[in-house]
C-alpha cells in the first residue's frame, strides 16, 4: 500500500478513537462505511419547540467546544418528548451512542462543512457535563455579513452576527405573513431584508424579534437557494435580502438616518434639533484622580482596581452637572436635553449632554460664545483655573510635536484639526462650526514636554471646569448642520474591538489570521458594574410616547401563545386601543377637541392598566411628547390616516375624518386629497381651468409661463392642447385665422418667458412662424428699460428739489452729461428724500430718451421706484458669494449690452448689501467696458443708503464679521463722492422726532446704567402684563379694521413691524382671524429630496419655516395684503417683496392685485410652486416645500420694511433688537411721533416672584426703556 494513503487511513483510524469527537472530524466518506455510534460534548445553542403540525419530530441546533456547529434532530413522539424535557438552551451535555446522517432531500440545518445531521434516538445517553470547559462564544468561523452570505454555496450553515435597528410592523399578504427589518451586519452594514412564514413570531427567528435596543444578537440560518437569495430556517422560516440592493447602505454615510427611524428617543430629539437648533454640546470625562476616589483607595491601590469606586463617584458628579444645568440654570433655562453616557477604552466613562435652550437663552451671536466658551490659558490672575486649564484641557501634543499620538498617528495631521489656528475674534465659520477667540498673546505652557498656546486649548466653560475639576468639553452650536455631527456621539452604538488569539505553543511563522480574528463587543468593568448597578445610560427630557396607528378593527392584541382565541376576543378592553379612546375624549369632552392626536400626550395621560382610557393631567409637569408611529406611502389608507390625523382636530371616530365639508367619502386618500393635504395629480390642470373661468386671457398666458418656468409641469403639450382656446380669446375676436391666434399667444408667451430669464425653444411647444413675429433685434433687458415711460408727475419733481437735493442732482447729472464717469454715495437718514431724488434723476434721463438703471437691494424699496428691479436679479449676482467674485452674465448676454447703453445706475439701499456683491458688479463692468483700470469700467454709479440702518446680514455673524461685509470697508469706498441729505423731510412737521431719530441712528442718544435709551412716553403703549396689550398695538395700527377691509390704500398704508419672523407670524394670524369674510386654508406639499426611506416625515418637514419659504398652513381672506416672496417676473413687477392684495383664490390658485410700484392695478394670478431655502446649508438634507410664494403681510420684519414709509407704524419688541439699527429703522418709517406706537416687553428680572412663583406685574410709571445697537465704526460721520 502506498505511504500515503496509510498515513492517511492510520490518521482516519486516530480521529474515530478520539473522545469526545468534534464535529470537524466526521467525514462524508465515513457515512459510506459500517455504522458507527460516537460521543460528543456539545452545548445547546437554540431548541426549536415542537410544532403541533409536528408533534413526532423536533430539531436543536449543537455547537462543539470549537464552535462548529450542527443540527440534532430526533424523532417519535416518545423520543421527542424525552429530549424536550432533558435537554435545555446554553447547557453543555455530554451524549453517547449519537450517529451522523445524510438527507441531502431535507431542508434542515447541515454542518458547516458537509451535509451531515446529527441523530438523537432510543439509544442515545445523555449526561451534563460537569468538567470546567470553554465552550467558544462565537462560532469557529468568522461572523459573515450578509454580502458574504451570498457568495456560500447553497444548504450551508451560517452565524450572523446583527444589531436589530427596526422593527416593522407585521404585514399579510396572500402568500403569507412578513416582516421588514432593518439589521446592522457584523461589519457595519445596513440591511433591510423581509422575514416570512407562518411561525413568523416564534423559533429561529427570536433574534428578528428582539426589543430594538441595538443589542448584539447571534442568528442562526441555513444557507439555501443562491438565486433568490433566501435564508431558512428548520421550521422553514425564511429571510429574503439582497446585499447589493439600493436598501444596503454603509453605516456611517446613513447615521443621520438612523436617528430618524423608529426610535422614539432619536426621532424626538431630532424634530427638536431641526425646530430650534441645538445650543449646547457638552462632554464630561471621569477625573481618575478626584479626592472621592482617592482617599477610598487603599494602600497600594490605584483607581483601575476600584471601578466601582470609580463609576459611583462619576454618576453621582454626572448627577449634579445635571441639577447644575436643569434645575439652577447655569447656563440658561434648557427647554429639553439629551445625554448619553459612554465608555473610553481604558475604562473611564463619559457623558455626551445635548442642550436645546429656551429662545431667551439661545447662542444667537460669536459675542454671546465668548460670554460662556473661552478657548484660551487664564492669565495668571486665576491660578486655580489655569491649572486646571493646563492639566484637563490641552489637547495633545499630537502632529510634528508627537506623531504617534493616536489622533495622529497614520495620518498627516491630527484627525481634531489641532493646533488651531490664531483668532482675533470668536467667528461663526464657513462651515456653521464656531471658530473660537484664541488671540496670539505670547501664553504658552509645558504641556508633557511640549510648549503649547492658545491654539491647542479644548474650549470649556471656567465655572463647570472649576465645579468638577475634570475635562469638561463645552460647545456652542451654530447652526443645525452641527447636529449631524453631534449625533454621531449619542447614537453611534457599542464600542467594539478585534481580538487576536495565538497559541503560546505555535511558531511565529505558522500564522493563520482568519482563524485568530474575533469581532467582539468591548466591555470594560466600569461599563460592567455601571449595568450592574442599574445606572441609566441615557435619559431625555421631555419623555417620548409612541402613539398607535391602525386601520378601523384591525389594532393590534397581545395575549400568549396557549391562549384560547374565544377567550382573547372577549376580554375586557381588547376592543380598545390609544387611538379609539382619543375618538371617544373627543365625543365626550368639548376641551380635547381642539388637541391633534399627536399633542394629547401633552395634557392627557395614558392609563393602559386601568382600562385604557386618557386621563386629563392634574399637574403641569410639561407633558410628554407624542409621536404617531411611522407609515410609508406605499402602505395606503393606514399613511393616509397618519396625514389627516396630523392635521385635523376633534375627530369623533373614523367616520369624522372621512367627512369633509359634510360630506362622507369612502377612503381617507380622498379625504386627505379634499382636504389639500395631498397634491393630486392634475394640480395644474385644475389651476388653469380655474382661471379660465375669470375670462382674463392676458393674465391666464401669464400664469401659464409661470407654470412653465417654476411648476416642473409633466406634460407641457396636453396643457396647452387643453387651454390655449382659454388663453387666446382676446386674440380671436380680432382673428379669424386660428394660425395667426395661436402665433399671437405663441408670442406673448415667449415674451413672458423672456422677462423670466427662459428660452420658449426649451418647452415643448407649437414652432414659431417668423411671418407672426414683429419682434425687433434688440436686447429684452434693453427693450424693457427703453420702454419705461416716465410720469408727468414724476418729471415735475424736479421743481420741488431742496437745496441739499439740488446740488446732489446737479452733481450726478454734470458727471451723466460729460460721460466722465464716477461714483457716488447718497447718504442721508431715512426720511431724507433720497427716494425723492432717484425719481427725479430717473425722470430726467428718460425723459431725454437715455437709459437709467434703477436697482434696489430688497425687492420692497425697488418695487417703490420706477423700472425698478432687486440688484441680484437685474445684474445675476450669485446668491453665495465671496471675495473676488464676478456676476453670472456673459460678455454677449442682454445685460452686458443693457450696462454698456445705460447711462445712469441707481443703487438704492447700498448699505445693506454685502459689499463683495458691488465689487462682483464692478469686477464684470470693468471686463465689459473694456477699461479694467476704471472703476464700473468708467460708468456713473450712484449708490444710496443709510448705515444708520440695517446693515448685511451675516448669519450668525460677530460685529466684526457684519461689519466687514458692508460696503463701508470695500476698496471702492475711497472712489465715491460723498453727498449727504440732511433734512428730514418725512418728519418735517415733528423736528423734535426728527432730532430723536438722529440721536438714535447716531447712538449718542442719552443711556441709563444697562446701556438702555429710553423711548417717548407719547409713543409706547403701557404694558400691563396681559394679552390686551398687542390688541391694543393692533388696534392703534389698524383701527376700524373691517369698516376699510376693502380699502387696499387704508392696507397698505399701515403695519406692525416686529425684529423676528416667529413674531411676525404670530401677528399675521392674529390679525388673519380678525379679518372678516371667506377664507381659504393651504396646506404646503413638503418633501425631503433623496429620501426614499421617508427618514424625514411630513409631519417634521411641516414644521419647519427657514427664511424665505412661505408658513405650512397658509390661510388667505379676500382683501387680506400679502407679500410676494420670490422673483417671479420682476421686469413686471412681480419681485421678492411686491405687495399685494388677494381679490379671489380657489383650490390651485391665488388672484392678487399689486398695490404699490409703477404696476400697481396690475392683476396677476399665482399658483404653488415648488421653493428651496437660499441657504443649501441650512439643513442637512434638501428641502423642497411646494406653496403658494407669498405671506401675509400685516406684519413684517424691521429689515422688510427697509426704504419704505409706512404713514402708520406699530412696533412689537417682546425681546430687544440684536442687531445695528434695526431700533432706528422701526423708528424712521413714521412720519412723526403721533403715527408710531411701540410695544416693549420689560425682561422681568427672575428673583422678582412672589411666593407662589407667579410674577409681579411691572409698574410703567418709571417710563420704557429698551435697548439700542448701533457699531459707531461703519457711521460715516
Amino acid at each position: 500500500m502506498e505511504p500515503v494513503v496509510l498515513n492517511r487511513e492510520r490518521a482516519a483510524a486516530d480521529r474515530l478513537k478520539r473522545m469526545p469527537i468534534l464535529f470537524d472530524d466526521y467525514r462524508d466518506e465515513d457515512f459510506y462505511g459500517l455504522p458507527r455510534k460516537y460521543s460528543i460534548v456539545a452545548r445547546v445553542e437554540v431548541k426549536f419547540p415542537i410544532e403541533p403540525r409536528f408533534r413526532d419530530r423536533q430539531h436543536f441546533v449543537l455547537s462543539d467546544i470549537n464552535g462548529a456547529k450542527i443540527e440534532a434532530i430526533t424523532y417519535m413522539y416518545e423520543t421527542v418528548k424525552h429530549f424536550d424535557n432533558l435537554l435545555h438552551e446554553k447547557h453543555v451535555y455530554k451524549m453517547h451512542n449519537v450517529k451522523f446522517s445524510l438527507h441531502p432531500g431535507e431542508f434542515n440545518f447541515r454542518h458547516l462543512n458537509g451535509p451531515m445531521e446529527l441523530c438523537l434516538d432510543q439509544q442515545t445517553i445523555v449526561e451534563p457535563y460537569t468538567v470546567p470547559i470553554q465552550m467558544a462564544p462565537f462560532p469557529k468561523q468568522i461572523l459573515l455579513n450578509l454580502a458574504d452570505i451570498a457568495e456560500l454555496p447553497n444548504r450551508t450553515l451560517v452565524d450572523i452576527m446583527a444589531v436589530v435597528v427596526h422593527l416593522d410592523t407585521i404585514h399579510r399578504t396572500m402568500w403569507g405573513p412578513f416582516r421588514k427589518i432593518v439589521i446592522m451586519d457584523a461589519r457595519g452594514y445596513l440591511h433591510i431584508i423581509k422575514v416570512w412564514g407562518d411561525l413568523l413570531n416564534k423559533n429561529a427567528l427570536r433574534w428578528a424579534l428582539a426589543k430594538v435596543d441595538y443589542g448584539i444578537i447571534i442568528g442562526n440560518m441555513f444557507r439555501r437557494f443562491r438565486r433568490q437569495e433566501c435564508l431558512e430556517s428548520s421550521d422553514h422560516t425564511a429571510i429574503h435580502f439582497n446585499p447589493f440592493h439600493h436598501n444596503t447602505h454603509h453605516f456611517r454615510p446613513i447615521q443621520k438616518a438612523l436617528v430618524a427611524l423608529n426610535n422614539p428617543l432619536s426621532e424626538s430629539v431630532v424634530k427638536s434639533v431641526y425646530k430650534k437648533n441645538v445650543n449646547i454640546f457638552l462632554t464630561m470625562t471621569c477625573n481618575p484622580n478626584w479626592d472621592e476616589i482617592r482617599r477610598e483607595l487603599l494602600p497600594g491601590q490605584t483607581s483601575q482596581d476600584r471601578p466601582d469606586l470609580v463609576v459611583r463617584v462619576f454618576h453621582a458628579k454626572l448627577q449634579e452637572l445635571k441639577h447644575r444645568l436643569t434645575k439652577q440654570d447655569i447656563l440658561g433655562k434648557v427647554r429639553a436635553y439629551v445625554y448619553v453616557v459612554e465608555f473610553q477604552k481604558r475604562g473611564l466613562p463619559h457623558a455626551h449632554f445635548l442642550l436645546i435652550m429656551q429662545r431667551k437663552y439661545k447662542l444667537t451671536c460669536p459675542e454671546q460664545y465668548d460670554l460662556l466658551i473661552p478657548a484660551e490659558i487664564p492669565s495668571n490672575k486665576y491660578p486655580k483655573l489655569r491649572k486646571m486649564v493646563i492639566k484637563h484641557m490641552m489637547h495633545g501634543p499630537c502632529g510634528s510635536l508627537n506623531p504617534n499620538c493616536p489622533c495622529t498617528k497614520g495620518r498627516k495631521s491630527c484627525k481634531n484639526h489641532y493646533p488651531r489656528s490664531f483668532s482675533d475674534t470668536t467667528l461663526q465659520g464657513k462651515d456653521s462650526y464656531p471658530i473660537y477667540r484664541r488671540r496670539d498673546d505670547d501664553r504658552k505652557e509645558k504641556v508633557r514636554g511640549c510648549e503649547l498656546d492658545n491654539r491647542w486649548v479644548v474650549p470649556y466653560n471656567p465655572y463647570l471646569l472649576r465645579l468638577f475639576n475634570c475635562h469638561i468639553n463645552v460647545e456652542a452650536c451654530g447652526s443645525i448642520k452641527a447636529v449631524k455631527y453631534l449625533f454621531k456621539y449619542i447614537y453611534k452604538g457599542h464600542d467594539r474591538a478585534s481580538v487576536v488569539m495565538r497559541y503560546a505553543s505555535k511558531a511565529d511563522d505558522d500564522v493563520d489570521e482568519i482563524k485568530q480574528y474575533r469581532d467582539a463587543r468591548w466591555v470594560t468593568p466600569p461599563e460592567a458594574l455601571w449595568r450592574i448597578y442599574g445606572f441609566e445610560l441615557s435619559q431625555i427630557s421631555p419623555p417620548v410616547m409612541q402613539l398607535q396607528l391602525h386601520l378601523p378593527n384591525m389594532h393590534m392584541v397581545a395575549f400568549h401563545e396557549r391562549q384560547m382565541v374565544e377567550r382573547v376576543v372577549n376580554r375586557p378592553g381588547v376592543d380598545r386601543s390609544m387611538l379609539t379612546s382619543y375618538f371617544e375624549e373627543n365625543r365626550l369632552h368639548e376641551e380635547a377637541r381642539g388637541i391633534l392626536y399627536r399633542d394629547f400626550p401633552e395634557w392627557y395621560t395614558w392609563q393602559s392598566g386601568k382600562g385604557k382610557v386618557w386621563q386629563r393631567r392634574k399637574r403641569d409637569t410639561g407633558g410628554q411628547v407624542g409621536r404617531i408611529v411611522s407609515a410609508h406611502p406605499a402602505e395606503g389608507e393606514r399613511y393616509y390616516l397618519r396625514v389627516l390625523l396630523n392635521h385635523v382636530t376633534g375627530a369623533a371616530s373614523y367616520v369624522d375624518l372621512r367627512t369633509v365639508d359634510g360630506v362622507t367619502l369612502p377612503t381617507f386618500r380622498e379625504a386627505t386629497e379634499r382636504r389639500g393635504l395631498l397634491e393630486s395629480d392634475n394640480t395644474l390642470d385644475e389651476c388653469l381651468t380655474e382661471r379660465a373661468l375669470f375670462q382674463m386671457p392676458s393674465s391666464l398666458r401669464r400664469l401659464f409661463a409661470t407654470i412653465l418656468v417654476y411648476c416642473e409641469p409633466s406634460d407641457v403639450a396636453v396643457l396647452w392642447q387643453k387651454h390655449k382656446d382659454s388663453m387666446s380669446e382676446d386674440y380671436q375676436h380680432k382673428s379669424q385665422n386660428k394660425t395667426h391666434v395661436e402665433q399671437m399667444v405663441l408670442i406673448d408667451i415667449r415674451n413672458m418667458l423672456q422677462s423670466m430669464g427662459k428660452d420658449i425653444k426649451t418647452f415643448p411647444l407649437p414652432p414659431m412662424i417668423d411671418a407672426y413675429d414683429d419682434a425687433i433685434g434688440t436686447a429684452r433687458e434693453v427693450y424693457e428699460e427703453e420702454s419705461i415711460q416716465p410720469t408727468v408727475e414724476d418729471v415735475s419733481l424736479k421743481d420741488s428739489l431742496n437745496e441739499e437735493q439740488r446740488a446732489a442732482y446737479d452733481k450726478i447729472m454734470s458727471a451723466v452729461d460729460t460721460d466722465q464717469g464716477g461714483l457716488f454715495f447718497v447718504d442721508g437718514p431715512g426720511g431724507t428724500g433720497k427716494t425723492y431724488l432717484y425719481r427725479v434723476l430717473l425722470a430726467t434721463l428718460r425723459n431725454q430718451g437715455k437709459i437709467a438703471v434703477a436697482i434696489a437691494t430688497s425687492g420692497v424699496a425697488a418695487s417703490i421706484m420706477p423700472g425698478g428691479r432687486t440688484a441680484h436679479s437685474r445684474f445675476k449676482i450669485p446668491l453665495t458669494i465671496d471675495d473676488g467674485a464676478v456676476c453670472s452674465f456673459t460678455k454677449q448676454s442682454g445685460t452686458a449690452e443693457l450696462l454698456r447703453k445705460a447711462s445712469l445706475i441707481i443703487w438704492d439701499e447700498a448699505s445693506m448689501t454685502k459689499r463683495q456683491a458691488v465689487e462682483a458688479l464692478d469686477n464684470s463692468m470693468r471686463d465689459i467696458m473694456g477699461r479694467p483700470a476704471l472703476p464700473f469700467g468708467g460708468k456713473t454709479i450712484v449708490f444710496g443708503g443709510d448705515f444708520r440702518q440695517v446693515l448685511p446680514v451675516v448669519r450668525k455673524g460677530s460685529r466684526a464679521q457684519v461689519v466687514a461685509s458692508s460696503l463701508r470697508m470695500s476698496y471702492l469706498w475711497e472712489s465715491m463722492s460723498h453727498l449727504k441729505l440732511v433734512s428730514n423731510m418725512r418728519a418735517k412737521n415733528d423736528p423734535w422726532f426728527a432730532e430723536f431719530l438722529l440721536r438714535v441712528g447716531g447712538g449718542t442718544e442719552e443711556t441709563n446704567s444697562d446701556g438702555d435709551i429710553r423711548l417717548p412716553d407719547d409713543v409706547c403703549v403701557p404694558y400691563s402684563g396681559s394679552d390686551n396689550d398687542l390688541d391694543n398695538l393692533i388696534d392703534f395700527a389698524f383701527p376700524n379694521l373691517n369698516e376699510n377691509m376693502s380699502d387696499s390704500t387704508y392696507i397698505t398704508s399701515r403695519a406692525i413691524l416686529s425684529t423676528r419672523n416667529d413674531w411676525v407670524d404670530m401677528i399675521n394670524v392674529k390679525m388673519i382671524d380678525r379679518f372678516q369674510g371667506e377664507h381659504m386654508v393651504y396646506h404646503s406639499f413638503d418633501s425631503a429630496m433623496d429620501d426614499p426611506h421617508n427618514y424625514y416625515p411630513p409631519e417634521f418637514l411641516n414644521t419647519l419655516t427657514p427664511n424665505g419659504l412661505p408658513p405650512h398652513v397658509l390661510k388667505l381672506k379676500i382683501g387680506c395684503p400679502v407679500i410676494l416672496l420670490r422673483n417671479i417676473d420682476p421686469a413686471n413687477g412681480l419681485c421678492n417683496g411686491t405687495r399685494l392684495v388677494v381679490r379671489g383664490f380657489q383650490r390651485n390658485s391665488i388672484d392678487a392685485e399689486i398695490v404699490l410700484g409703477q404696476h400697481v392695478g396690475k392683476r396677476i394670478f399665482l399658483p404653488r410652486i415648488p421653493l428651496c431655502p437660499s441657504d443649501e446649508e441650512m439643513f442637512p438634507f434638501q428641502f423642497k416645500r411646494k406653496q403658494f410664494p407669498v405671506r401675509l403681510s400685516f406684519a413684517m420684519t424691521v429689515n422688510k420694511a427697509q426704504g419704505q414709509t409706512i404713514p402708520n407704524v406699530g412696533v412689537y419688541l417682546p425681546e430687544p433688537v440684536f442687531s445695528h439699527g434695526q431700533l432706528y429703522v422701526a423708528l424712521s418709517r413714521a412720519t412723526a411721533r403721533s403715527n408710531i406706537k411701540i410695544l416693549v416687553i420689560p425682561a422681568v428680572d427672575g428673583r422678582k416672584k412672589s411666593r407662589k412663583g407667579v410674577k409681579k406685574t411691572p409698574t410703567v410709571d418709571c417710563g420704557t426703556y429698551t435697548k439700542n445697537i448701533v457699531y459707531k465704526e461703519v457711521l460715516t460721520n
